[in-house]
Formats: C-alpha cells, sequence, structure tokens
C-alpha cells in the first residue's frame, strides 16, 4: 500500500514513479515528490528525482534501520502511519521549507524561492536493518539553502508527522514514539482527530487501542 503526492515533472528515466494508488498535488507545476509507502526506498533514484540543470547542490538525508538500541540486538523495525494525516503534514512541510528558504524582492515581486525540488520518502512495514526507513533530498542553486533545509525538514518531520514504529528484538518487541513528536502541531484532515498512539493495523482509519508499553525514542 502507499499514498503519495507529486508531479509529473518528477520523474526520471529509471526513477520508481507513484503507483497507481497515488494521490497527486493539485498543483500540477509543484516541485515537490512526496510518497509513504511499503516498498524499498533504494528502489527510487534522488538524484533524478531531486536534479535540475538550475541546480548546483543536492542533499540528502537517509535514516536507517540500526542493529541496536540501549544494548538490544535489534533483528528489524515495522513502520505503521496515519496516511491520509501524513501525506498532509508533508506538504505542509515542504510549503513551509519554500517560505524559509526564499530570498525577498521588489515590494512588487514574490520572493524568489532558493529550494528547487524536495522529495520525501518514507517507508510502511518491516525494514530490515541496513534497509533505508526515511529519504530526504532537496535540490538549490547553491549547497547552504539544501543543507539547511535537509536538516530542518528531518527534525520538523519527526517532530509532526504521525508514523510509528515498532522496534523487534531477540528478545521481544516495543512501539516506540520519537520524543519530538508535538500532536499538538498537526492540522486536521478530517473530523477525526489523528491517533495518539500506533494504529492496531497499517492503513486502518479506525482508533486504534493504543500499546499495553509504549515507549520514546529519537532516531
Amino acid at each position: 500500500m502507499s499514498s503519495a503526492a507529486g508531479s509529473g515533472g518528477s520523474g526520471g528515466g529509471d526513477t520508481k514513479l507513484a503507483s497507481s494508488q497515488a494521490v497527486s498535488v493539485a498543483n500540477s507545476d509543484s516541485a515537490d515528490f512526496i510518497k509513504i509507502t511499503s516498498e524499498p526506498l533504494e528502489t527510487y533514484n534522488l538524484q533524478s528525482l531531486c536534479g535540475s540543470a538550475e541546480a548546483g547542490a543536492i542533499s540528502t538525508f537517509i535514516g536507517t534501520t540500526r542493529n541496536h538500541f540501549n544494548g538490544k540486538t535489534v533483528l528489524r523495525l515495522e513502520y505503521e502511519a496515519y496516511e491520509p494525516m501524513a501525506i498532509k503534514q508533508l506538504k505542509l512541510l515542504c510549503n513551509e521549507l519554500r517560505v524559509k528558504w526564499s530570498s525577498p524582492q521588489s515590494q512588487s515581486q514574490p520572493p524568489q524561492q532558493q529550494l528547487i525540488k524536495i522529495v520525501i520518502l518514507h517507508r510502511l512495514g518491516v525494514v530490515a536493518v541496513g534497509e533505508a526507513s526515511v529519504m530526504i533530498a532537496i535540490s538549490s542553486a547553491h549547497r547552504k539553502a539544501s543543507l539547511e533545509a535537509c536538516a530542518y525538514a528531518i527534525d520538523t518531520l519527526k517532530a509532526r508527522i504521525p508514523i510509528w514504529k515498532k522496534e523487534w528484538y531477540a528478545d521481544g518487541s516495543s512501539w516506540k514514539q520519537n520524543t519530538e513528536f508535538d500532536p499538538t502541531a498537526l492540522v486536521s484532515v478530517s473530523a477525526t482527530a489523528p491517533p495518539a498512539a500506533p494504529p492496531a493495523s497499517a492503513g486502518s482509519a479506525a482508533a486504534p487501542t493504543p500499546p499495553t508499553h509504549q515507549q520514546q525514542t529519537s532516531k
């Protein structure tokens, strides 16, 4: 299962594009490509998705599954999301990045954007050790803007995006929520508030039963 938002201009020759289940952004001129998917993120070519003849830099962040946590051996991670809210928040994050990294011009002209393309991908389901769970790529004419925006993007993603992970150990498992996560920062996309705990099953719209033992962590 996957949810996506993007523009036709984001694709490249060997780039894997959004599936038929993808949800497109209303603005077809958008240079932002967002996707939440159960497919391996390694199949996506970030340079093809984010590259541009106008870009002098592409800055990336790739979060991967590590094999340990607090002295325990981690076998794998498992991610679940409240997908409608997650997609909405990722779109808002892209808009925020473009506003923050823009250069003022004359009063008669809109600010000039410093960021060219933004790509945000997040994995759902089981993610093995060494595999990517999140990828962010941002292109700009000069490196400073894309480097700063990429760091801001991952920090903000962890604070706002309703995605949870379950860590599987040799002796059991535990749901984790990022310490940075702030549910008060979410913007509602429906009359139903997003769940404050991991859903019972991926893609379920029903309010979940909170895990018996939920811990917090930071990646």
